[in-house]
């Protein structure tokens, strides 16, 4: 077993169930999303651009669109850093907000797409 299949596999129920369905959510938008494990934590690449991370908060689970630095405008003296985008703070007994998910999924791709290619 990975260690990032070994993050899902500790949750407890009904966080372990919601990750799982996130995971099958986030990768069934598009086929070049990959998984990987980043700080410990689920993280979605697409194309080589950070996408979105799962990480669990005692029983909420956050879902964040992550905003990849080469997208942050550069200030002199400053590291550019990846941003976040849209975070969900989801909570495991209620039903996902799936659309509003898949929509911000589709608009950071979108925003990557126009871009460019970023394989590394």
């Amino acid at each position: 077993m990975t260690k990032l299949e070994e993050y899902y596999s500790k949750q407890p129920e009904p966080v372990q169930g919601s990750l799982l369905a996130l995971k099958h959510i986030i990768m069934s938008v598009d086929k070049e999303i990959t998984h990987t494990r980043v700080f410990q934590i689920p993280f979605f690449l697409y194309k080589g651009w950070r996408l979105a991370f799962l990480q669990v908060y005692g029983k909420k689970i956050m879902f964040s669109i992550v905003i990849d630095r080469c997208l942050q405008p550069a200030t002199k003296g400053h590291k550019r850093r990846d941003g976040m985008g849209a975070t969900f703070m989801l909570d495991s007994n209620k039903d996902l907000p799936i659309d509003d998910i898949l929509r911000s999924l589709r608009e950071q791709i979108a925003c990557y797409d126009k871009v460019g290619v970023k394989v590394e």
